[in-house]
């Protein structure tokens, strides 16, 4: 039986006006995230991961995008918040099919949202089991869950149909990225585990760079000024 009918309750429906690609697949549609929360922090954890990932050619990171699972089955996708595919070459696509890859995303992020958390909670776990994802994390940082579960929760899928779940109060450990995974005062972060820092976005990285350099820069300044001082006093007649 295709998997699209086992589990049918945890495909993605898009919401019409719907574009397809040539093939007739979906890649965009009408659907909006429920919250500014959930959009923010979708876009730090992507970025994040495209960050670390800049440089390898072989490492393709979605957010947003769907993913089909079935050719020829137009209707069989599913939209993750974030994922990362391992040994997929980093290309533009409107959507990634999994028969044109070499094989489902290793690890896929879900940011719970109030309107589709028991299909990501209940549904979603399965469906990535038996599409062979290795790692299906859900974080909950705003509450989202109404049933009072863990803000975080992660399912590795091991050879064999083996499983193991993480409920993480505030952090866990994805063996996938290498990663922490937290929740931070109401915020979804990535941490290094190394370090115990909380890896920035963007924004925060460009923040920063902008304060080492005006740093740099009044060091600089002040070493000039120094400099000057000491070339001023110099030409004062002070013993050589």
């Amino acid at each position: 039986m295709p998997l699209s009918v086992i589990h049918a309750e945890a495909l993605y429906r898009p919401v019409p006006p719907v574009a397809c690609d040539d093939h007739g697949y979906p890649f965009e549609d009408e659907g909006v995230s429920e919250s500014s929360a959930h959009d923010e922090q979708r876009g730090y954890a992507a970025a994040v991961l495209r960050q670390r990932y800049l440089d390898d050619p072989t490492v393709s990171v979605g957010s947003g995008q769907v993913v089909h699972i079935e050719r020829g089955n137009r209707a069989a996708m599913v939209e993750p918040d974030v994922f990362v595919a391992f040994d997929a070459v980093k290309h533009p696509r409107l959507s990634y099919k999994i028969w044109e890859e070499p094989g489902p995303p290793d690890f896929v992020l879900e940011l719970v949202s109030f309107s589709n958390w028991r299909r990501d909670v209940f549904r979603k776990p399965d469906l990535y089991a038996d599409l062979g994802v290795r790692e299906y994390w859900l974080a909950d940082p705003n509450g989202g869950r109404g049933d009072g579960g863990p803000l975080l929760v992660g399912h590795s899928f091991r050879p064999g149909g083996v499983r193991e779940v993480q409920d993480a109060t505030l952090a866990g450990y994805s063996e996938v990225l290498e990663l922490e995974l937290v929740v931070d005062d109401g915020y979804f972060r990535f941490r290094d585990p190394t370090t115990g820092q909380i890896l920035p976005d963007y924004h925060e990285m460009t923040a920063m760079r902008d304060d080492a350099e005006a740093r740099a820069q009044a060091a600089e300044a002040r070493a000039a000024e120094l400099e000057r001082r000491l070339d001023d006093l110099g030409d004062g007649g002070l013993p050589p």
